[in-house]
């Protein structure tokens, strides 16, 4: 793959990060995503994970819930809009 350009190498000014993230399914109680949640917010403010994400060199990138949630859906939309005005999709 060294021989395709990447996107700025054609000359489109864009950021297209990759976001992991966990969802849950649709019969999980309260209880449960709530204590699914507190374990990923303890683990993302954790020492042990920070220095796990720089040995990856992955960007840090902390949002769980809600916050995720809304944040995902945003990005879907935008990179949807982005592929089809660069071609990518019809």
């Amino acid at each position: 793959m060294k021989n395709i350009p990447t996107a700025k190498e054609q000359g489109y000014d864009i950021v297209w990060p990759v976001v992991r993230g966990f969802y849950l399914g649709p019969k999980v109680t309260d209880e449960e995503y709530d204590w699914w949640k507190a374990s990923f917010d303890k683990l993302l403010a954790s020492e042990e994970f920070a220095k796990l994400r720089d040995q990856r060199e992955l960007f840090p990138f902390a949002m769980t819930g809600a916050e995720l949630d809304t944040y995902v859906k945003k990005q879907v939309a935008d990179y949807k809009a982005l592929a089809k005005e660069f071609g990518l999709i019809q």
